[in-house]
């Protein structure tokens, strides 16, 4: 949550992704909801910001930044009220950053600690090697039946489909409501150079 001196730069980079009313609907939300924190340690300060690899900031560089911002965060003496503040907020209205000790990646998502982040790449892992075993065990088979199984093995949906996308889960035939694995993908969710048979799309 920050007061950006290059904010003419980040709005050049969204103006294409979003409505004009969109971004005046935003811009006048956040400008009714902002808080008076005159403590806070973020005032005018960019490190708190988590697009910085935007601008070309390595993604280890990003990290340590993240982490130093989340010490400072909660370290903060405006700590209890910006918290008291973002926690009274909607997804639509958080700021992206690192806001009340925690971090919005991205507009509507919820807010996540630096462990939780830690856990992502594992957690992604682990569900390509969960779907990959799956479907070299069930052969083809239908999406809601994968996810009814993924459940129940305590993956979340939303996962197994970002898995099935980065394993190149296909639907032989184009036309059939199933998922298949490519070739070649290794039980363990390696993948190799796979080469989509004719005839074959990707799964949505």
């Amino acid at each position: 949550m920050t007061t950006d001196p290059n904010a003419h730069k980040r709005m050049a980079r969204i103006w294409h992704t979003r409505s004009a009313s969109d971004l005046m609907a935003s811009w006048l939300t956040a400008i009714a909801t902002a808080p008076k924190l005159i403590d806070a340690g973020c005032r005018g300060s960019t490190d708190f910001d988590v697009d910085h690899d935007c601008d070309g900031e390595p993604p280890e560089a990003r990290e340590d930044r993240l982490r130093r911002a989340v010490a400072a965060c909660n370290a903060c003496p405006a700590l209890d009220a910006c918290t008291a503040w973002f926690d009274g907020l909607s997804p639509r209205q958080r700021p992206t950053g690192v806001v009340a000790g925690r971090v919005v990646e991205r507009p509507g998502a919820s807010p996540i600690t630096l462990a939780e982040r830690a856990t992502r790449p594992r957690i992604a892992s682990q569900t390509q090697a969960w779907l990959a075993k799956y479907l070299s065990e069930h052969g083809p088979t239908g999406p809601k039946d994968v996810l009814a199984a993924a459940e129940a093995a305590g993956l979340q949906r939303r996962s197994v489909r970002l898995a099935a996308g980065v394993l190149g889960v296909t639907r032989p035939g184009g036309r059939s409501m199933r998922w298949d694995l490519p070739r070649p993908v290794q039980p363990d969710g390696a993948t190799g150079i796979a080469t989509q048979p004719e005839g074959e799309q990707h799964a949505g």
